[in-house]
Parts: structure tokens; sequence; C-alpha cells
């Protein structure tokens, strides 16, 4: 339970700065990068959690640097440290529901406020959405 308290208060923290200046508190991703590293020691399936994690995180900065920024770094480096500390399964579940969720908020933002196709938005308060459901169910 203290785990996931701190994963949710790290969510938490990063989606208000995310919302409101479009940065994470890097400090804090470096934090939970070592805590996850240190959660994972003496598992037995260690390095597929470590893949799948670190992996995804790395191929969405590989796309930031490829789109000039388009997806966040920060939002890469802390999709990464998430992923040391889940299960693959849900792991995959929470970034595809976070990613489900800022889709309909884009549109909403199309459609509604007529923004335009390049307009910015936060991703992590939809990953914090998505980690608060998936500990809800």
């Amino acid at each position: 339970m203290v785990k996931e308290a701190g994963i949710f208060i790290f969510l938490a923290a990063n989606a208000w700065r995310d919302w409101r200046k479009k940065e994470v508190i890097l400090p804090s991703v470096i934090l939970m990068i070592l805590w996850g590293l240190w959660e994972m020691r003496g598992q037995e399936t260690w390095w597929q959690q470590f893949l799948a994690g670190t992996g995804t995180g790395m191929i969405l900065a590989a796309l930031s640097l490829a789109a000039k920024g388009a997806v966040g770094m920060g939002d890469a480096l802390l999709v990464a440290a998430l992923g040391l500390f889940m299960k693959t399964e849900a792991f995959f579940g929470m970034l595809s529901l976070g990613m489900f969720l800022a889709g309909i908020y884009s549109a909403l933002l199309m459609t509604i406020k007529r923004k335009a196709g390049n307009t910015e938005i936060p991703f992590v308060p939809f990953l914090l959405a998505a980690y608060a459901g998936g500990l809800y169910l």
C-alpha cells in the first residue's frame, strides 16, 4: 500500500506541474527511477518488467527527438519510471487507458473549443486518472 500511495503522490505532483507548466518535476522522476530499480531487486522476472517499462519510455524518448518535442521527454522518462513499478500487463493497461483519455480530451478540445490539432496537452494527468482507475478496480 505504501508503494501505491507513493506512486499516486508522484503522479499527482507531476500531473499538477504538467497541467500548469507543461513540464514534469525531473528530480522526482529520477528518485522514482532509483526507487523502482530498488523495488525490482530480487524479483524473478525483473528483466521483463525492466524491458517493458524502460523500453516503452525509450521508444517515447526516441519519438520525442524525432518529432522535435511533440512528445515530451519528461513524459517519456516518467513512463519509464512507472514501468519499473508495475507488472507488464498493468503497465500497458494504464498506459493505454491514459492515451485513450488524452485522445478523448483532445477530440473534445478540437470539436468544442475549436483548438488546432497541434495544440499541446499535458499527458501526466491522464496517466494519473488511469492509475487511479486501476487502483480502484
